[in-house]
């Protein structure tokens, strides 16, 4: 076994009220919660040695067990299930690489200048940019099989550790984050009011975003189990990038295009699915609004998807890269990276699936074995079934609030007493500190509402389609579009109780304990990039 990277070792991650004591605990097996054979593999006394080699408070008697006494049973598993043919043909790569990769760098490079000559601007114009940066990642991967990287990483490295490690070693530790996050807000302030003024988004509405920003990080603040326990630094690079990666997808082309190719192309491969929908059922069948037919086949499909990748090796390839770069930005684990950078191109839960490898190091050493399709079948069994009690309970309680508000005159029609309406007023002043024009205001904290009771899809479809929302100005479109673009909704706290439930069954009673709040968290952190977004209005689109 591997000694683990500084980005997934355990003692890196977000620090945890009570996470101490947990990590001096013994591992414990139990039976599953919902009463199925657990997913976690017999342990023995090599086993528990290998596991608790690397971790500095945990060597097993006192002492590191010799790595010649334990044998890997991983390495033991290889062996016994390798395969004759892969064997064969990793021995023939090995022998022919440089051939092998010579031909992929010349297919890549032919195609690339083909398309260049295809699609110049005079002629059928196609962006270039996608192209060349596929061009560029697989042309650079090929090279560096060959030349060290650290050819490129150590004049970088050298670069920062004189310039800008020096640079912050001057300051003071104590002054080291107040100065971090002047600058911050110095380089926020610049970029959103350089800007010319463009219909109503003013340098005043600019303003109102940035003051709801504040607030949304003091109410976080505020609201903390543990404020000493606070990670100061990945929260001020974390708002510096949100803020330099919305500059870059609003305000530049280049940026725009990129976003939207790697989104299409997530839409895409989970759009493959479609077909086998219509394979066992009709044609008609995929083009349905319904959950059932356009969520859980994708679940299905790409829980499998991510089965493979792991066998491949390519998912911890990903996450180790995330692991590297997030790390030392943000000191966050690579796991968490992951999902966060996932979840804008997937859904929630299928990016929950991309660490499943990797719950070994984020809950106490559980190491979860399941086969792709069946448990994929069974994630989307318990999202459906998640689904259907949240939004009963919440059409009883908008019942009883229906009846009781009858009594009093409240109602009956569009504005009959609902879970909906209260939250669209308690997010009113919420659509004030995200910069939305007043007289946009109600309309904007409905859809918030409407988003958090229901879902995303749901509150689009209503900005889309209903009256009421067919006047809103740009600069609230944009914000509303922000606000509605997450997962912290109640239905969403279903699916996310049943995946994590299923990934690891063991937890499922810390998972529900955890939910609610990570819920709030989600539904906050979604309307930090509208207040981001509201500092810029994009030219030329929305």
């Amino acid at each position: 076994m591997s000694n683990l990277g500084p980005e997934l070792d355990p003692t890196h991650l977000h620090p945890v009220l009570g996470a101490g004591e947990g990590q001096e605990d013994n591992e414990v097996y139990t039976v599953s919660a919902t009463g199925e054979k657990s997913m976690t593999p017999n342990v023995n006394p090599k086993d528990y040695a290998l596991h608790r080699r690397h971790h500095p408070e945990r060597q097993v008697s006192g002492k590191e067990p010799s790595k010649d006494a334990a044998v890997d049973p991983d390495q033991e598993r290889h062996a016994e299930n390798e395969d004759p043919k892969s064997s064969a043909v990793a021995k023939y790569y090995t022998k022919y690489k440089v051939f092998v990769h010579l031909f992929v760098g010349l297919l890549i490079t032919g195609w690339w200048i083909a398309s260049l000559i295809l699609h110049h601007p005079g002629r059928d114009y196609k962006n270039w940019v996608i192209p060349f940066l596929l061009w560029l990642a697989i042309t650079l991967r090929l090279l560096f099989f060959y030349v060290p990287i650290t050819t490129v990483t150590g004049p970088m490295h050298f670069v920062w550790n004189n310039i800008g490690v020096r640079a912050g070693n001057r300051i003071p530790e104590k002054f080291r984050v107040p100065f971090a996050a002047a600058l911050v807000v110095a380089v926020i302030c610049v970029g959103a009011f350089a800007s010319p003024e463009i219909e109503d988004n003013t340098r005043a509405n600019r303003a109102v975003s940035l003051f709801g920003l504040a607030v949304t990080i003091f109410v976080l603040w505020a609201t903390s189990r543990n404020r000493r326990k606070i990670v100061w630094h990945t929260v001020i690079v974390g708002m510096l990038l949100q803020f330099i990666i919305a500059l870059f997808v609003l305000r530049t082309r280049t940026g725009y295009d990129v976003f939207s190719f790697v989104s299409g192309l997530c839409s895409s491969l989970l759009g493959f699915t479609k077909k086998s929908v219509i394979f066992l059922t009709d044609e008609s069948i995929p083009k349905l609004p319904w959950f059932l037919t356009s969520v859980t086949p994708p679940v299905i499909f790409f829980v499998s998807f991510v089965q493979l990748l792991y066998y491949w090796g390519i998912l911890q390839w990903i996450i180790a890269k995330f692991a590297v770069f997030f790390f030392w930005s943000l000191r966050v684990s690579g796991a968490e990276a992951v999902v966060a950078a996932a979840t804008p191109f997937i859904g929630q839960g299928e990016s929950a699936m991309l660490i499943k490898p990797f719950v070994a190091h984020l809950t106490k050493a559980e190491l979860h074995q399941a086969n792709g399709a069946w448990l994929g079948l069974k994630i989307a069994g318990m999202i459906v079934g998640m689904i259907i009690c949240i939004i009963t309970l919440i059409g009883l309680i908008d019942g009883i609030l229906t009846w009781w508000g009858r009594y009093i005159n409240i109602g009956p029609g569009e504005h009959d007493l609902t879970l909906e309406l209260i939250l669209s007023y308690l997010f009113y002043p919420v659509a004030f500190l995200l910069g939305v024009p007043r007289q946009d205001l109600l309309a904007v904290a409905r859809l918030i509402g409407l988003k958090v009771i229901a879902n995303e899809f749901v509150a689009y479809s209503a900005l889309q389609t209903q009256p009421m929302y067919a006047n809103l100005s740009r600069r609230s479109r944009l914000i509303a579009t922000y606000s509605l673009c997450g997962f912290g909704n109640i239905s969403a706290l279903g699916i996310q109780i049943g995946v994590l439930s299923q990934i690891s069954p063991e937890r499922v009673g810390d998972v529900s304990r955890l939910a609610l709040s990570a819920l709030v968290s989600g539904i906050i952190s979604t309307l930090t990039s509208a207040s981001i977004a509201g500092m810029f209005l994009p030219r030329g689109r929305m």
